[in-house]
């Protein structure tokens, strides 16, 4: 039986890992931190996390690799419809929530793109 072959073994094989050893660390220092700081929080008009800002260490680090390609046409889809969403809810009674929605619909779609080079970068 060939063992070079396998992908999980530890000789040199022309197969690439999907994922770098720092990636998955990453990856599994942020579950970490979803699953057990989360109870922990910062009240400064919102709750400030830990996984918030290890999130935002993470996208100071990998920002210089931030490159937004041509958009798909689902991704059209997708921003258009926020975009219309946040539109609608300027010119509603409650414009402090309003407020609050398009912030929301703002760390949503960068977080899309910065999963998206996160995910391609090997």
């Amino acid at each position: 039986m060939d063992y070079k072959s396998d992908i999980s073994c530890d000789y040199a094989n022309s197969i690439s890992p999907r994922y770098s050893k720092n990636q998955v660390f990453l990856l599994t220092l942020m579950l970490l931190f979803l699953s057990i700081g989360s109870q922990f929080n910062l009240q400064i008009g919102l709750a400030l996390k830990p996984y918030m800002l290890l999130f935002l260490g993470l996208m100071l680090y990998y920002s210089p690799q931030m490159t937004i390609s041509k958009l798909l046409f689902f991704e059209m889809a997708f921003i258009s419809f926020y975009v219309y969403y946040d539109l609608r809810g300027v010119i509603t009674a409650y414009p402090a929530a309003a407020l609050r929605a398009i912030g929301a619909t703002f760390i949503l779609l960068i977080f899309y793109f910065f999963l998206s080079v996160l995910v391609r970068s090997d």
